[in-house]
């Protein structure tokens, strides 16, 4: 320690002295050394650890891209093979429609082509050669049938209906008949609040269509209802129309009005 030498220094020249001062020396330069090679080993030791760590990430990020790179490359075959798959199937599928539609539409033209030839024989067997129509005779008898159709498209009985609700019917009463249709069964609601009543009110009777369901039902075997046409008129004939047997799902049309009385 430099006290060590303090209380000599007074004694330059002494032995004591001097090997106080070289031991000193000798001391600062160990430690010199000493700090030196601390440094040295550790920058050493850094630039290794660092080296190290950088080869670390690099061996990473090629094990991370070779992974990607083989994922890709798996996914993109298996897409690849679905496109494939997928694409003969349409294929499979449109040429065997395409084949079936032209089957379809030849077999469809011969049948009425046949029915054709089987209305000219039936024609020619029923008028004969004596009595065929004359060119304008013939106009005429079309746009006759022509007409005819028209007029019974219209409603299925070539006449006007005064009674229709759309032409101005109104059902004014139904006497003692009562509902079976309760109006509270039907209702439509928005948040809870009443919006609209779907029962079948008798002037359901009166409106075009004549489908399963667009009857008004009422109790027992007979009912009445007093019904206002649109313009005073003289009624020669009534139709009564009702669900055709030939579409009914049950078979059987016995909910339909059997007879009726107008008066």
């Amino acid at each position: 320690p430099n006290l060590a030498c303090k209380s000599l220094e007074h004694y330059p020249q002494s032995k004591a002295y001097q090997q106080c001062r070289a031991f000193q020396k000798y001391r600062n330069t160990q430690i010199d050394k000493s700090i030196t090679f601390l440094r040295e080993n550790t920058f050493k030791c850094s630039i290794d650890c660092f080296k190290k760590c950088y080869q670390s990430l690099v061996n990473i990020q090629k094990s991370i891209i070779n992974f990607l790179g083989g994922l890709y490359s798996n996914t993109r075959k298996g897409f690849y093979r679905q496109y494939i798959r997928i694409k003969r199937s349409v294929t499979s599928i449109v040429g065997t429609t395409k084949e079936n539609a032209k089957e379809n539409f030849d077999a469809s033209v011969q049948k009425v082509n046949d029915l054709i030839e089987e209305f000219k024989r039936e024609k020619d067997k029923f008028f004969g050669s004596r009595n065929a129509l004359k060119p304008d005779q013939q106009q005429e008898l079309e746009a006759l049938v022509r007409q005819l159709l028209v007029e019974y498209s219209a409603d299925e009985t070539g006449q006007a209906d005064y009674a229709l609700e759309a032409n101005g019917g109104k059902v004014v009463d139904t006497r003692c008949t009562e509902y079976t249709d309760e109006p509270r069964q039907h209702v439509v609601k928005f948040l809870g609040i009443p919006i609209v009543h779907m029962s079948k009110q008798p002037d359901i009777m009166i409106k075009a269509g004549r489908m399963p369901g667009q009857c008004f039902p009422f109790k027992g075997d007979q009912g009445s209802v007093i019904i206002k046409l649109a313009v005073p008129v003289k009624p020669t004939e009534f139709v009564l129309e009702h669900l055709s047997k030939s579409i009914s799902v049950v078979g059987h049309i016995n909910s339909a009005p059997n007879n009726f009385t107008v008066y």
